[in-house]
């Protein structure tokens, strides 16, 4: 599985967000290639889920349909946790 965290700028922002990711990830176990991209190059990577900080949604309309998780604070760790849950639970992933 293939997860872009974007940003404005793709620089502090996305590698913030993909680290914290990553901690969750490991946290429960599941592998995944995690790329940090700023939002106009991450339209062109292709990946199973979006991970957008708030306040991005605007911009969201250059991903089409793709699976897009918002998250209120990129520092947050249960935030994080909770929403990937869902998102994994939703596809019967059952974390």
């Amino acid at each position: 599985m293939k997860i872009v965290t974007l940003c404005t700028c793709g620089l502090g922002t996305c590698f913030a967000l993909k680290i914290k990711l990553e901690e969750v990830l490991e946290y429960l176990g599941i592998s995944c290639e995690v790329v940090p991209c700023d939002l106009g190059s991450g339209v062109m990577e292709q990946a199973d889920l979006y991970i957008i900080p708030y306040g991005l949604e605007a911009d969201t309309t250059l991903l089409g349909d793709a699976e897009i998780l918002f998250i209120e604070d990129i520092l947050d760790l249960e935030e994080i946790e909770r929403k990937l849950k869902d998102y994994f639970n939703k596809y019967g992933w059952g974390v």
